[in-house]
């Protein structure tokens, strides 16, 4: 058999290839309202009644089909059941476990509230020169089986510094047994003298009374408060251990704390308030400084200072020819002289 030629072509038909059945275009759902959904299902559909149809979802409310969701419904069931299986199911073991532990947490706050170790046993008091050791640790009121942990330390406190003579208080607790209490008492700083009463009363800077005695403390200023000077009032109403509120005194102090900062040049030896409430500044060696009433008080004592400044003879403590400086009107102040010392009143003009 001989090859074929390879130049040789091979013979096609130049008949037309028969043409392909068009493919079957899907048939439109007849108009009008779509089938119920049990006769899609079915092999024989529906056909509706002549007339106009109503619409799907009223149809359906007719005829009481309701489409389901058997998924939803199973997963639903399926977290019903779990949740009923678990509760049912109880961890005994960690039930057990914190029953456990409650027990033991009771156990040990009963220890700690009832065992002997714990009770006070020392009380250490420090800071007090004046007030005696006893009545401090009184105040405490720590009775002899009282527990440590449990002390009302801020009552404590508040016991101890209603003492007039303690300023503050501190509480410290060092187990397993001591109590130490660090007051720090009040620093005199002046001594108010009732001349109506006889009563002499010792003063902070802050002008709480904190003690009484019959003469002053030595080295304190003295502030004298003649009968009446208060406006009536009476040493009864003076409390220990608060803030003295008359203004006669609130003044006098202002007097005293200026004169404390030039206690080189104006020895202070006592400020007086009369019975009208008018304020004299008495130095050392005899020269009297009639300030008046309170008003203006602050440049009525920078005029003095300026006076001060400029009549040596005021300085210091020595006895001088001036008797008196009458600063009730502070822009013209008067010097008093001694009688024999030439002219009795003169008065000073100072330049500002």
């Amino acid at each position: 058999m001989k090859p074929r030629d390879r130049n040789v072509h091979t013979h096609r038909s130049n008949k037309p290839a028969p043409a392909k059945a068009p493919a079957s275009a899907p048939v439109p759902p007849p108009p009008g309202p779509r089938a119920l959904l049990h006769a899609r299902n079915s092999a024989t559909a529906l056909t509706p009644p002549p007339g106009p149809q109503p619409s799907t979802s009223v149809a359906r409310r007719a005829t009481g089909v309701r489409r389901s969701r058997p998924a939803t419904g199973k997963r639903g069931r399926a977290r019903r059941a779990n949740r009923a299986r678990n509760r049912r199911r109880v961890n005994w073991t960690m039930l057990l476990v914190r029953v456990a532990a409650l027990v033991l947490i009771g156990e040990c706050a009963a220890a700690l509230a009832w065992s002997p170790r714990l009770y006070v046993r020392k009380i250490e008091v420090t800071g007090n020169t004046t007030v005696p050791t006893e009545e401090l640790t009184a105040k405490l009121g720590i009775g002899p089986k009282s527990n440590i942990l449990w002390l009302g330390t801020g009552k404590m406190r508040g016991r101890v510094a209603s003492v007039p003579t303690v300023e503050s208080a501190e509480i410290h607790r060092t187990l397993p047994g001591t109590v130490r209490l660090v007051v720090r008492e009040r620093t005199p700083w002046a001594c108010v003298r009732d001349e109506s009463t006889g009563t002499c009363y010792t003063i902070d800077r802050n002008l709480i009374p904190f003690r009484t005695a019959e003469s002053r403390e030595a080295g304190l200023p003295l502030i004298v408060l003649k009968a009446g000077a208060l406006g009536g009032g009476t040493a009864g109403e003076v409390a220990l251990g608060a803030a003295w509120k008359a203004r006669e005194v609130e003044e006098a102090a202002r007097c005293l704390a200026w004169a404390k900062e030039r206690r080189d040049v104006f020895p202070l030896e006592k400020v007086v308030v009369d019975a009208g409430g008018k304020l004299c500044l008495n130095r050392v060696g005899g020269v009297e400084v009639r300030l008046g009433s309170g008003l203006d008080l602050d440049r009525k004592l920078e005029t003095f200072a300026l006076l001060l400044a400029r009549r040596t003879e005021l300085q210091g403590a020595a006895e001088s020819q001036i008797a008196a400086v009458n600063l009730y009107a502070y822009d013209a102040p008067a010097l008093l002289t001694r009688p024999g010392a030439g002219t009795e009143r003169r008065q000073d003009s100072l330049s500002r």
